[in-house]
């Protein structure tokens, strides 16, 4: 089996663990967290390895790493600390369901993780450090960039691009051919029907679309 260590130790790496032991091919080996926030030697029973000194413990030809840190300060807190195992010299597995829908013709990126039921048509590109929830449905010719973070049941239809850093919520809705610009926030039941520029803020389906900084963005996560 494929051994791997899983960066994290908050509700998105317990969930890494279980799909990774019971659905996969590989071996969850240990958990990596920062110095500083590390107050034990275990976690979920294997070794927690503080991240400053992962290559010292784990031989980067060896091991591979899933980063699984949620949508925190629009998915900027897991791009930091992909960008570090990245620098560290890691490969970032990714994970599929094997009761997701993903077409032969789609491309996806490295650490990804597409959760069941997912259905993932011809020619769509998934970028690197992006987390489908449960229940989505992306057309065809689709384009989702890096560091995207896609809540359950959300429909995206086909020719749409969905910019860097956006976080899309519960029960969106994306009409064809709609462009959504990166850094932007979809709150749950947003539907979309025209293009959107960056930094665009929507918090719910009844809310008045406004333009919004990226750190202000980061700001409404935390």
């Amino acid at each position: 089996m494929k051994k791997v260590v899983i960066v994290g130790t908050g509700e998105t790496a317990d969930i890494a663990y279980e799909y990774l032991k019971y659905d996969s091919d590989y071996d969850v080996v240990a958990f990596s967290i920062n110095e500083q926030y590390k107050n034990s030697d275990n976690y979920n029973e294997l070794p927690l390895i503080a991240l400053e000194s992962l290559t010292q413990n784990f031989d980067i030809r060896q091991y591979k790493v899933f980063v699984a840190i949620s949508s925190g300060k629009l998915n900027r807190n897991r791009q930091h600390v992909y960008e570090l195992v990245k620098k560290y010299g890691y490969s970032c597995i990714s994970y599929i369901s094997s009761k997701a829908f993903v077409w032969r013709t789609a491309e996806i990126g490295e650490n990804c993780f597409i959760f069941e039921n997912n259905v993932i048509q011809h020619g769509v590109s998934i970028g690197n450090n992006t987390i489908l929830w449960s229940g989505n449905h992306v057309g065809h010719q689709t384009i989702i960039r890096e560091h995207v973070f896609v809540s359950s049941h959300c429909v995206i239809s086909g020719f749409c691009e969905i910019g860097e850093n956006s976080f899309l919520g519960v029960n969106c809705a994306i009409a064809d051919n709609v462009k959504v610009g990166r850094d932007c926030f979809l709150g749950m039941g947003t539907v979309v029907t025209r293009n959107l520029a960056d930094n665009v803020l929507i918090k719910s389906a009844k809310s008045e679309i406004s333009a919004i900084t990226a750190k202000q963005l980061c700001k409404v996560e935390e």
